[in-house]
């Protein structure tokens, strides 16, 4: 899924679809930040 792709679901539940997307993006930021670097990958 891209943003390209929203206008595919407009209409009926898309507040769903952008609240699901938001969740998504934000989830996989997060755990990124907290699980996706060490200082040991540095060297």
């Amino acid at each position: 899924m891209g943003i390209l792709s929203f206008p595919l679901f407009m209409g009926e539940g898309f507040m769903g679809f952008v609240i699901a997307m938001l969740v998504a993006f934000i989830g996989s930021a997060v755990l990124t930040f907290l699980f996706g670097h060490t200082p040991e990958m540095d060297e």
